[in-house]
């Protein structure tokens, strides 16, 4: 410390006032933190007028949801009559926006029906308007009675008239769940390549339950699908069934209507539940969407 004091009066005057100067700050500046740190806070309490606004303005929210839904509800329910929804027979693969638009659906769904017919997809029965995206299930059964589709109809003429040609070199339908490539290839327009890949598909799947399922299989077209429906059965015993309580990553992955997501989702479920005691719990829970489990059922082992 004598060292110190004596190092200090060595300094120039100068020097020693601008020393004292900078510690009487650090000292002031230390003070003034240990001050801050200790002072106790002051509860914040908005006062009276500042409550009262803020109830108002979520009462106000409020009365605005509950109007825009009763608003909802009320054009929901009026959409039914004959002046706002006035459905007619349409073919889903040919009508235009502007036909959809005169029925009084929805303009989002109109759009993305005409879209998904421009990216080359095409409806052979009712069920497939459910693929696309804006249409719920009301909807759906509104529109239901006036799908008139001429691909189904055309596509049946074609299969029967086929049956009707069909000599005896086929003894009888195939059963599409057992046969092995080689029966399917001796099917009119079926190649030996074709009917491997169709076989492939079904030991993915663990067995076909619908026929639309054919359309699944990559470099399906309308000639092979005719000759298929023409000659071929479904014995859907023969599916091979998904126990969601005991199956694997691998195998649950591996199925083509279940994805990595699906897969980490159920199995995650699974060890939360422990045990499932019914598949249909994976839609009830948000697990899987109704789309996927409606595809998904016929695959299930329910317990």
């Amino acid at each position: 410390m004598n060292k110190l004091l004596r190092e200090f009066f060595l300094l120039r005057r100068g020097e020693q006032r601008a020393l004292i100067m900078v510690s009487v700050f650090l000292l002031l500046a230390t003070t003034l933190r240990v001050w801050i740190e200790r002072r106790p806070l002051q509860e914040f309490k908005p006062d009276a007028a500042y409550l009262a606004s803020m109830e108002a303005i979520k009462k106000q929210v409020g009365e605005m949801v509950e109007a825009e839904t009763r608003r909802y509800a009320v054009k929901r329910t009026m959409r039914t009559t004959s002046e706002e929804f006035s459905p007619f027979v349409f073919d889903p693969n040919r009508i235009s926006y502007d036909s959809l638009m005169l029925m009084h659906v929805p303009g989002f769904f109109a759009r993305n029906l005409i879209s998904y017919r421009e990216a080359g997809g095409s409806f052979y029965t009712a069920d497939g308007l459910k693929r696309i995206y804006g249409i719920d299930s009301q909807l759906f059964l509104e529109l239901l009675p006036y799908v008139d589709i001429a691909l189904q109809r055309d596509t049946m003429f074609i299969a029967n008239d086929l049956v009707q040609d069909i000599t005896g070199d086929i003894p009888g339908p195939i059963d599409l769940n057992k046969a092995d490539s080689a029966e399917l290839a001796e099917i009119p327009g079926i190649s030996p390549w074709f009917a491997t890949r169709i076989i492939k598909y079904r030991n993915l799947l663990g067995g076909y339950h619908d026929t639309l399922q054919l359309w699944e299989v990559y470099g399906m077209d309308t000639t092979r699908y005719v000759s298929l429906l023409g000659a071929i059965v479904m014995d859907t015993l023969n599916i091979r069934k998904i126990d969601v309580n005991h199956a694997s990553f691998r195998e649950l992955v591996a199925h083509p209507y279940i994805d990595r997501e699906d897969t980490y989702a159920i199995l995650k479920f699974r060890e939360f539940m422990d045990s499932i005691p019914d598949p249909i719990e994976l839609v009830k829970n948000q697990i899987i969407d109704h789309d996927r489990f409606r595809r998904l059922a016929p695959y299930f082992n329910k317990n």
